[in-house]
């Protein structure tokens, strides 16, 4: 962690070596942590503050990783599940927020509402979707916005207060950034949908195979 111009080695959880992922304002940083040393299996979800490391407690000792905190201390991730399950962390509770169909989900981004966006698949399966978590129900983005625009939402990896989400997704073999917005900022489970008039493709596209590539990478 960089902080006052100097940095700072979080530790890890006895493993060897661990990856930040997300912090706050309050300086909670989140992350995953192996937790054996000379292994890199398993891995856990993590939350340092106060200037000690801690796992985060789950429904798993398997395996989990924590992708990204808000404002209020809520983490969001994956842990396991007979496969990997995106959570929802909140007050020392961990809550499994499934997954659409027999699709794995990842849960990459939160806002302060406790709404969460992430994938559906794991890359570099080209049978991803993302999706977005409110109101208790999970679901895939692609069942939101307009069939006729011909896009196809890959994955979601951000959200803001406002219900703005930032993603990625194809039509035909194009592929690019996609700026998608919730009808409302604190949506009714009946009014959860897509304004596709505020839907944005941000800089170059990229053929199909180098948009597979670029989640190898990650």
């Amino acid at each position: 962690m960089h902080s006052g111009g100097t940095m700072k080695d979080l530790g890890t959880l006895g493993g060897d070596y661990a990856a930040a992922a997300g912090i706050n304002n309050a300086g909670q940083v989140v992350g995953t942590s192996v937790v054996q040393k000379d292994a890199s299996y398993p891995v856990s979800a993590f939350i340092y503050q106060n200037g000690v490391m801690s796992k985060l407690p789950g429904w798993s000792d398997d395996s989990s990783g924590a992708a990204a905190i808000n404002q209020k201390g809520q983490v969001t991730g994956f842990a396991w599940d007979g496969g990997e399950k995106a959570f929802l962390y909140t007050d020392g509770s961990m809550r499994k927020l499934g997954s659409v169909g027999e699709l794995l989900s990842w849960g990459t981004a939160l806002n302060k509402l406790g709404q969460v966006v992430g994938h559906l698949g794991e890359p570099p399966d080209p049978v991803m979707f993302g999706f977005v978590y409110a109101d208790g129900v999970m679901r895939d983005l692609n069942t939101l916005i307009d069939p006729a625009l011909g896009w196809v939402v890959r994955d979601a990896v951000g959200i803001n207060d406002a219900g703005q989400i930032a993603a990625w997704g194809c039509r035909g073999d194009e592929c690019g950034g996609l700026l998608l917005q919730l009808a409302s900022p604190v949506p009714e489970p009946r009014a959860t949908a897509m304004l596709m008039a505020g839907l944005a493709l941000l800089g170059l596209a990229w053929r199909s195979r180098k948009f597979s590539a670029a989640y190898r990478r990650a």
